[in-house]
């Protein structure tokens, strides 16, 4: 099952996707705590096979080989500086982005 949770790009909110759900942790504690949890975030999102976008404010900020390929980006800085938004279905933005920005902020719940 694909699961949107809170994680941390650099010192910035970001909302990560993932899939399968990851391993328990409390639920306003975000996925990248720590440096060694960012680390291991990382190889995690690089060795995925699922799709894994970072975005921040809106616009991706990187992406693993999966996205790339479900993207038909034929380089990581295709994707960069793209906007999320654009990779939603206009008829789906109105619900998704709110709830996107709102598992960034810790507002909403994954």
């Amino acid at each position: 099952m694909t699961r949107f949770t809170p994680a941390l790009a650099g010192a910035h909110p970001a909302v990560a996707v993932l899939a399968p759900e990851p391993a328990a942790r409390p639920a306003d504690q975000p996925l990248a705590a720590t440096p060694t949890d960012a680390a291991e975030f990382a190889v995690l999102a690089r060795l995925s096979a699922d799709a894994v976008l970072v975005a921040v404010d809106g616009r991706i900020v990187q992406g693993n080989q999966a996205a790339l390929h479900l993207l038909a980006a034929p380089a990581p800085e295709r994707l960069v500086g793209v906007e999320l938004a654009s990779l939603i279905h206009p008829d789906d933005a109105g619900q998704v982005m709110p709830r996107l920005s709102g598992i960034a902020a810790g507002s909403l719940p994954a």
